[in-house]
């Protein structure tokens, strides 16, 4: 069994300026099997853009993370671990990144900051290479969010 976990980033299209409309009429050309939809309708039905942006498999560390600070809703902390999606703000982003950064300066504080967890995924409990590879993707990850324009959202979703 394992833990398939997903950043997504989104950005919405909705083609009242020119640089949307022309990035909706774009994407809507590579995919000619919406031209039958489209004739209906005299502005683009493409309304946004989704990529994956991150992926980890069985980083439970990371995972318990986002149950905690993510699936519980804003300001609120212990949510539940399902496989929805979730809005992730920038700030819970930068606020990761923070814990991450933390744990690689100082491993000793990995089990309180970060800790494993023992669960039905059948993978490592231990603090090892594996567990700090983990984090040091993570960082790379949230950089590379951080890096996209503002009018980019982001989502986590995990699966099992």
């Amino acid at each position: 069994m394992g833990l398939d976990m997903y950043l997504s980033a989104k950005r919405d299209i909705w083609g009242f300026d020119a640089e949307d409309k022309n990035l909706g009429n774009s994407i809507q050309k590579l995919f000619p099997e919406l031209d039958d939809i489209q004739a209906r309708f005299n502005y683009t039905i493409v309304n946004s853009v989704k990529i994956e942006v991150g992926y980890w498999y069985r980083a439970k560390a990371i995972h318990h993370w986002f149950v905690e600070n993510v699936q519980g809703g804003e300001n609120v902390q212990g949510g539940e671990d399902e496989c929805h999606r979730h809005e992730v703000t920038r700030d819970k982003l930068k606020a990761l990144k923070l814990v991450c950064e933390a744990v690689l300066r100082d491993r000793s504080k990995s089990v309180v900051l970060l800790p494993t967890r023992d669960d039905f995924f059948f993978s490592s409990t231990d603090y090892d290479e594996g567990y700090y590879q983990d984090i040091t993707d993570t960082i790379d990850i949230i950089d590379r969010c951080l890096k996209l324009p503002d009018n980019w959202s982001f989502e986590y979703c995990s699966s099992w």
